[in-house]
């Protein structure tokens, strides 16, 4: 039983996470604000790593907001943008 409560408010929480995290996506106006990366960071590994932890965060089958599909197709486009920039440089 202890179990179960655990899991529900985490996943409340997770959810309230992925809410705000999917708000500031939709709300970016650039790329590296997309990413939550400052403007002077071109390394590879960052872009992924910031990927990878706000698609955790927003991916439409880890969550159930409706806005979580246009958030993700944001996010996927600034990824692609900016790791495809740093590694043809």
């Amino acid at each position: 039983m202890r179990q179960q409560i655990t899991s529900a408010s985490s996943r409340t929480m997770r959810s309230a996470e992925s809410s705000s995290a999917i708000a500031a996506v939709l709300a970016s106006s650039d790329y590296f604000s997309s990413l939550s990366l400052p403007t002077a960071t071109h390394a590879p590994a960052a872009v992924r790593r910031a990927f990878l932890s706000h698609s955790l965060l927003i991916h439409p089958d880890r969550t159930d907001d409706p806005r979580a599909t246009a958030a993700f197709q944001a996010l996927s486009t600034a990824f692609e943008a900016l790791y495809d920039a740093d590694e043809q440089a």
